[in-house]
Order: C-alpha cells, then structure tokens, then sequence
C-alpha cells in the first residue's frame, strides 16, 4: 500500500442546505510521500494554514484532515468530498 499526502482547500459556497466545495490546493496528479511536506507546501504557496491534507492509500481517498492528525472519519462526509476531489474511496 502506498501512502501520499494532498493539500485540499474547503470553501463555503452555496446555501446552507449544500455548503461546501473541495477542491485540490496542487497540480492534478501531484501528491506528497511525506504529510510535513505536504503541509509546507501549502503554508508557502497558500501563504496560510486554512487548508486539509487528504490522506490517499493507493490512490485512493482515507482520510482527511488538518496537521499532523486525521479527523475521526466517522464526523467526516468522505464519500461527498471523494466526489468532489475526483477520487474514490479507500
């Protein structure tokens, strides 16, 4: 299994009833072997800290999350936010 790391940016749009869109901080196809690298990346090239690093396996979407830590994956919607990075699920 193969472990990389992807900047991935929330942004309130819409209505409250449909209120988030993710998108990917990076080029498409580019991920990182290391979370501290992907972490400094978007502190340099978003010149902020108000982004999720998505935790692929194989690809393929496993988590999410913010630092160094992975949310509880049962608090997160990851099939809505697969959808919306053009992922599928782990």
């Amino acid at each position: 299994m193969t472990i990389t790391y992807l900047p991935v940016v929330c942004q309130l749009v819409g209505n409250l009833e449909n209120w988030t869109a993710w998108h990917s901080a990076i080029e498409p196809g580019k991920t990182f072997t290391n979370r501290w690298d992907a972490i400094s990346w978007g502190i340099d090239e978003l010149d902020h800290d108000d982004f999720r690093i998505a935790t692929l396996n194989d690809g393929k979407l496993a988590a999410i999350g913010w630092g160094a830590d992975d949310f509880d994956p049962a608090e997160e919607d990851l099939p809505a936010i697969a959808r919306q990075l053009a992922l599928e699920l782990a």
